[in-house]
């Protein structure tokens, strides 16, 4: 939880994810976490992803802290840290997902850094190799980031090139957003200006969109029909296992009348572990 100033953090610390290595392993209840001890108090912003957490300074400088065996805090190293700086330029926004092993930090130099898991080239580097470090991403054209939304094996961008209006990319594993029934991931942002698509978020293997128009559309990734959780908004009838393409999201449940009706016009999206 982040104040005005401070920051209030609770659940497991056990690989240090609270930035605070005196504490126990698990808090119950939110407890204030003193910045002083690192020397910075001017709190921009804090995020965390799996067993991970970053802090943003005002001065543009990230400490990062917890689990790093994907080399997620960028340091150089692969050992769980309570506190440690990331090697990057002054960074002016975290970008990470709460599912994902792979965390992204926009530069006050219009670039686009990430750090961790690289398996699906979900780095968005160019290749899949594993690294102790952060990298560039390598966008085809030069931009300005509004959202990047990250999960387990890929990521979803909105971002502004400086020419173009706002344009859609994606990157990592092909059959969490569908791309165009390719089966091989991509692992350099690629763009889709097919639509305009003006809000994204990415769940485990699917990939959730916003057009324009207020129509959310979904594509990804079935193991199993006997396993889905209703997490696409779309009935299983509409869903084959193995690669689902995009769909518009036309239906919602009407509980008071059981009865199912005309999507409205949407204004954001959310995906989830197993929910939307």
């Amino acid at each position: 939880f982040l104040s005005s100033n401070e920051v209030y953090i609770t659940g497991s610390n056990a690989y240090g994810q609270m930035c605070a290595p005196t504490w126990s392993q698990t808090l119950f209840w939110p407890r204030w976490l003193r910045w002083t001890h690192f020397g910075r108090q001017h709190i921009e912003s804090f995020e965390a992803i799996q067993s991970s957490s970053f802090v943003l300074f005002i001065d543009g400088t990230v400490l990062a802290c917890g689990k790093n065996d994907e080399g997620q805090l960028g340091d150089g190293t692969l050992k769980d840290q309570s506190g440690t700086v990331m090697f990057f330029p002054p960074i002016r926004r975290l970008g990470v997902g709460a599912s994902a092993e792979t965390a992204f930090f926009v530069g006050f130099n219009g670039y686009v850094y990430s750090a961790g898991r690289n398996d699906h080239g979900q780095m968005g580097s160019g290749d899949t190799d594993f690294t102790e470090w952060g990298r560039k991403v390598l966008f085809n054209m030069d931009i300005h980031a509004s959202k990047i939304s990250a999960a387990s094996n890929h990521v979803l961008a909105i971002a502004t090139p400086l020419v173009q209006p706002a344009t859609f990319f994606f990157w990592g594993a092909a059959e969490s957003f569908a791309a165009g029934g390719s089966s091989l991931d991509t692992t350099t942002p690629s763009n889709n200006t097919v639509e305009t698509v003006i809000d994204v978020s990415s769940g485990p293997g699917y990939t959730l969109v916003l057009l324009s128009e207020g129509k959310a559309a979904v594509a990804g990734y079935i193991e199993s029909l006997n396993d889905y959780h209703g997490h696409m908004g779309l009935p299983t009838k509409d869903l084959s296992e193995g690669e689902n393409q995009y769909q518009y999201i036309l239906t919602v449940h009407d509980s008071t009348s059981s009865t199912d009706v005309d999507a409205p016009t949407f204004k954001k999206v959310y995906a989830g572990a197993d929910q939307l």
